[in-house]
């Protein structure tokens, strides 16, 4: 991967992550706030650092997050079998997320909140995953269908 591509998604991932920032702020409460502030990382966040150093924390971890999913595409240019392509980005990308996840306010560190965030995460990815497959599906009878037109020629 080079470089510019990861310095993109990166860039891609801080857009995402400063949009929902502004909903969130918007939707739940009248000052803007990068993160929960009642979170553990947002308490201490404020508690430790100002305003602007909390933004610019927020705003690399949303960065990070970009550059992890853009390096999660490594695991589909693998020659293995799909399932394992897909068990092995699912990993990567639910511990990467749960542990920045964590440092960005997301959740509190309890049983409760983990299991929520496993939960949900694994919903996401299945309908992600059930959305690819169909597309992949589609793409190949779109394939075949051109290969058995050019073998009738």
């Amino acid at each position: 991967m080079k470089v510019k591509d990861l310095f993109v998604a990166g860039c891609q991932g801080l857009s995402i992550g400063l949009v929902c920032s502004l909903v969130f702020s918007a939707l739940f409460s009248e000052v803007y706030s990068p993160l929960n502030p009642y979170s553990i990382m947002g308490v201490w966040y404020g508690q430790h650092l100002t305003n602007v150093q909390t933004m610019a924390v927020c705003a690399g971890l949303w960065f990070l997050i970009g550059c992890l999913f853009s390096l999660g595409t490594w695991f589909f240019q693998q020659e293995w079998s799909l399932l394992r392509m897909t068990i092995c980005h699912f990993v990567a990308m639910l511990i990467g997320l749960f542990g920045i996840g964590f440092l960005a306010g997301w959740y509190n560190p309890n049983v409760a909140n983990a299991l929520l965030f496993v939960i949900v995460f694994s919903i996401i990815y299945a309908i992600i995953y059930w959305f690819s497959l169909q597309e992949m599906k589609r793409v190949i009878r779109e394939v075949d269908g051109q290969l058995k037109h050019s073998k009738d020629k």
